[in-house]
């Protein structure tokens, strides 16, 4: 009769054994297992997508410094102004004296030296200046585009422009385009190793056509 409690004793005992058996096991299989992680490889960073859509600059009004070296190692500096309608008008030191050159549709003209000539717009190869070596239309800056190469985010004058890289026959160039109007606000070209710089500042402005401007008709030409 009283060996009962043996037997419910000797069962609790074999229970808490196999209990203690599966818990060792688990504790043992449930030990930090060592991982190896390979180091995370580096990735270049990339530039973000950006796309080449500069404003040409026929149609705006501006005022543009322009810096170029010369053959003595001396810098020319001159200033090139556009109401935005086709009249535009060059500014600069030549021979020690203040020549100023108006563009118009029709006609140009030079004045230095207090005086003032009126030429007809066919002739003005004569006159040293080509505005269009400053002037970017649609068609070159689709040209432009075929060789754009985006170099990243960079100050200018209009505040933060994006930078590209361009190439046309013989020159490379880096243009700056302000993100915020797609305006171009510098450009860099470099031919034969001679770096010259135009910078944009974009705003209203007019143009005064000299009234008292001699005309010179093309037979003197």
């Amino acid at each position: 009769m009283w060996k009962r409690p043996t037997v419910i004793i000797s069962i609790i005992v074999l229970i808490l054994a196999v209990g203690g058996g599966i818990f060792e096991t688990n504790r043992r299989n449930n030990k930090t297992k060592t991982v190896s992680v390979s180091a995370p490889k580096k990735i270049s960073p990339k530039l973000p997508i950006a796309k080449f859509k500069a404003v040409p600059t026929t149609d705006v009004a501006y005022s543009a410094s322009i810096s170029s070296p010369n053959d003595d190692g001396s810098t020319f500096t001159g200033t090139l102004i556009s109401d935005g309608k086709g009249t535009m008008q060059y500014t600069a030191m030549l021979a020690g004296q203040s020549a100023e050159i108006t563009y118009t549709p029709d006609s140009y003209y030079m004045c230095t030296g207090g005086q003032c000539f009126k030429y007809a717009i066919s002739q003005s190869s004569n006159s040293g200046f080509n505005p269009a070596n400053y002037t970017y239309t649609t068609a070159q800056l689709s040209d432009y585009r075929k060789t754009a190469k985006y170099n990243g985010k960079k100050s200018c004058l209009a505040g933060t422009c994006d930078s590209w890289s361009v190439t046309a026959a013989d020159t490379s160039s880096t243009i700056l385009i302000d993100v915020k109007t797609q305006h171009i606000s510098e450009v860099k070209s470099t031919v034969d190793g001679k770096t010259s710089t135009i910078t944009y500042d974009y705003k209203p402005l007019t143009i005064k056509i000299p009234a008292d401007a001699q005309t010179i008709t093309s037979s003197y030409n």
